[in-house]
């Protein structure tokens, strides 16, 4: 069982990474975007899948990870990191400029920590560890909502669309 879940908590252990292992994990979380979108499974629903799974697996996975690792939030734990990643880039149309610049705005603002992105970590187990990342997500899309405007690059379409039905 510890195997299974350090295969999840470490994303593929990218959480092992001796440097930058929350970076490590996002990059982890492009690769699987890249491969959503050259095999042209890609879509919004895809995409929200891909987060709601690794937000349910970082809670379901919690309260494991702080006991095995001895710490809150364990550097190692990179799954929060997959969830804030796709709940960047769901928002918009697929493509190789969202993909990194959603990879860009995201470790800016998860490695940053904005107000009040901190105040979050304070929930227990899984979800602490999960907001933070959830937060930085949020962040992280309405930056590149108001980059579509300045960039035809990065096309906000989706987003859009959804918010005319909301």
């Amino acid at each position: 069982m510890d195997f299974l879940c350090k295969i999840i908590a470490t994303f593929f252990f990218l959480g092992n990474s001796p440097k930058m292992p929350g970076t490590a994990g996002t990059v982890g979380a492009m690769v699987l975007y890249f491969i959503l979108l050259f095999t042209n499974v890609i879509n919004f629903y895809v995409l929200l899948a891909c987060m709601l799974g690794a937000s349910i697996l970082n809670i379901l996975i919690g309260k494991w990870a702080e006991n095995y690792y001895k710490t809150k939030d364990p550097q190692k734990v990179v799954i929060d990191e997959v969830a804030g990643y796709f709940l960047t880039v769901m928002w918009f149309q697929p493509s190789v400029i969202v993909a990194i610049v959603g990879f860009i705005a995201f470790r800016i603002f998860d490695g940053g920590k904005p107000y009040p992105i901190r105040k979050v970590e304070v929930f227990p187990h899984g979800f602490g560890v999960l907001a933070d990342d959830l937060l930085a997500g949020v962040y992280s899309a309405l930056t590149l909502i108001a980059l579509s405007y300045l960039l035809p690059l990065i096309n906000a379409s989706w987003t859009i669309t959804l918010f005319q039905f909301v």
